[in-house]
């Protein structure tokens, strides 16, 4: 993946809610993960490595860490 693709998923992820609700003050990962399986069986994503799957939630956290949860 490009890297503004994973840009565009963190974004997407965020202004969709799937982050919350927070855990332990941290991003929903497995809100996440789930999610990003569902894209990929709708065919709305294409298949991503679990590698890239975590970039894109280390890249949610440090957005909401840094700009908060309503970013």
């Amino acid at each position: 993946m490009k890297i503004t693709d994973y840009s565009s998923m963190a974004m997407n992820i965020i202004s969709n809610g799937w982050h919350l609700p927070l855990v332990n003050g941290k991003v929903n990962s497995s809100n996440i993960e789930d999610k990003i399986v569902i894209g990929i069986y709708n065919k709305d994503l294409g298949p991503i490595l679990a590698e890239e799957a975590d970039l894109v939630i280390q890249l949610v956290e440090e957005l909401v860490a840094e700009y908060g949860e309503k970013t």
